[in-house]
């Protein structure tokens, strides 16, 4: 699977990859809230993390729940602990651990 680096050099999705893991299964409207984007704009980001398996969606009556895969997780860990290291006010964005993969 060849990743798109220009994905994760975009604040949004790195953030929004982090919130999914964080919350374990969530959906698209609680993402938007937490990355302060539009709905549209989240559902373009999990799309595209569905595509390259970072995220999965299913449904659960009429919303859709996104999780991330084991991938994602591993992901959303490293750059967690990147985060919290470029920037410190936000350290308790997310309770993601660091952990050497």
């Amino acid at each position: 699977m060849k990743l798109d680096p220009t994905l994760f050099m975009k604040e949004k999705p790195v953030r929004a990859l982090i919130v999914a893991y964080k919350e374990q299964g969530t959906y698209a409207s609680e993402i938007s809230k937490e990355v302060d984007t539009t709905y549209a704009h989240t559902i373009k980001i999990v799309k595209q993390f569905e595509k390259i398996g970072l995220l999965k969606r299913e449904k659960e009556g009429r919303k859709k729940v996104i999780t991330p895969t084991d991938e994602g997780k591993e992901i959303a860990k490293g750059f967690s602990y990147i985060w919290n290291m470029i920037d410190p006010d936000k350290r308790n964005f997310t309770d993601a651990p660091f952990q050497k993969f």
